[in-house]
């Protein structure tokens, strides 16, 4: 098409001569039809303010170095510099004209089942049915305060990191775990387990812990929430230590792990 496509510039001639496509009366023409045909060379009116004669200018000095051959069509790759078309030439030239400068990267961990990976990925990008969530996309909730405490609203900060509930949780683990208190914002959770000295396996293990405690938090939320059954902080902090355990000993490749160790998070 000789105002659709881009044949002669890298965008279409419409963007580039937006004055002359809106006099032009056959806007579907073709490349040939336009430059050999005499009958659809037809405006609205012969173009005659300022802007529609320089752009007529531009056009026709353009067009003047156009010329037409037999060959059929063929689609041409103007991608990046000498490199051929493929896969990967695209997705780099895709990559160059992101920015990534405020992406969130979660490092997931490995031996926690994926729906703790993808709970924690969503929690981070705000995109668990919180009730503020939900909010925002128009659905109203009538209870919006977080149930546990009754003084904060339901949101990922509150819930994971402000309400005493999770405070508590928080306080447990890192008593177990021997490691200071870690409950200023919810994405210091995640990166907890790279702090210190510690060796790969206790690292992997926290790292896991720290996931586990989100999924189960989370969980012990929709049950008060849905069921109306409200679970102590014993309770979900008993069941992040039987979890966890089990997921590491058969997930993480060790088997011969005991209950033992893990309950005093010794022998990493």
């Amino acid at each position: 098409m000789f105002w659709l496509d881009p044949w002669l510039f890298d965008v279409p001639l419409k963007d580039k001569f937006p004055s002359l496509f809106h006099l032009e009366v056959v806007k579907t023409c073709s490349v040939r039809d336009w430059l050999e045909g005499e009958g659809l060379w037809l405006w609205r009116h012969d173009p005659d303010s300022e802007v529609e004669r320089i752009e007529w200018q531009s056009l026709t000095s353009v067009l003047n170095l156009v010329r037409l051959s037999s060959n059929p069509d063929c689609w041409s790759w103007a991608g990046l510099g000498t490199e051929g078309f493929s896969v990967a030439v695209v997705k780099k030239l895709i990559d160059s004209k992101r920015d990534y400068s405020s992406r969130i990267v979660v490092d997931w961990c490995k031996w926690v089942p994926l729906k703790c990976n993808i709970l924690v990925w969503r929690a981070v990008m705000d995109r668990i049915p919180t009730v503020d969530a939900l909010a925002k996309r128009v659905v109203i909730v009538a209870d919006e305060e977080c149930r546990f405490c009754n003084a904060g609203s339901d949101t990922v900060t509150h819930f994971f990191t402000a309400c005493p509930l999770a405070l508590g949780l928080w306080e447990k683990n890192s008593f177990w775990c021997r490691v200071l208190n870690f409950f200023v914002f919810f994405r210091d959770l995640l990166e907890i387990h790279n702090s210190g000295i510690r060796g790969t396996t206790e690292r992997n293990a926290l790292h896991g812990i720290v996931f586990t405690a989100c999924w189960v938090l989370w969980k012990a939320r929709n049950i008060l929430r849905f069921n109306g059954k409200k679970r102590s902080v014993d309770e979900i902090f008993s069941e992040v230590k039987v979890v966890s355990f089990f997921w590491f000993k058969h997930r993480a490749m060790n088997g011969k792990f005991v209950g033992r160790d893990w309950c005093k998070f010794v022998n990493m």
